[in-house]
């Protein structure tokens, strides 16, 4: 993600690796302060992005002919810091209200969702399995 000026939006932008050169730009996706506080989660040619502290949105987008397209976009997933984790075709992540959730890779949709985890809970995936982590004893 890259920053545009007046630093309300941000911009998905692909490099090559070796040259640092801009191979491709979409277009700028609104969002304060110009700023994204997620990794993007990559897998087989696509990404996925979540902002949330303005405009909560989350999309897919693969890498097709050439094109960066998007795949779908919802408000399913948006989060601001929280870590997104891909297992076994789920995204999982911690939203800014405390609500684990679990969203189906392939088509954005929510699965569900669990209360009581903070709104900074970590998440990794280790050995097919979903670890949290949380200095949130629960609501």
């Amino acid at each position: 993600m890259a920053l545009n000026p007046g630093r309300n939006s941000v911009s998905l932008v692909g490099v090559d690796p070796q040259t640092g050169r801009e191979l491709w730009t979409r277009q700028p996706w609104a969002e304060k302060w110009g700023a994204v506080g997620t990794d993007l989660v990559a897998h087989e040619g696509s990404i996925f992005v979540s902002t949330a502290e303005q405009h909560k949105r989350c999309a897919r987008f693969t890498w097709r002919d050439g094109t960066l397209v998007e795949d779908w976009s919802n408000a399913n997933l948006s989060t601001y810091t929280s870590v997104i984790v891909l297992l076994d075709g789920s995204l999982y992540g911690v939203d800014e209200s405390g609500l684990l959730k679990c969203v189906d890779w392939q088509t954005g949709r929510e699965k569900w969702f669990q209360r009581g985890f903070g709104e900074h809970g970590t998440l990794t995936a280790a050995d097919g399995k979903l670890l949290i982590q949380t200095g949130h004893s629960g609501e």
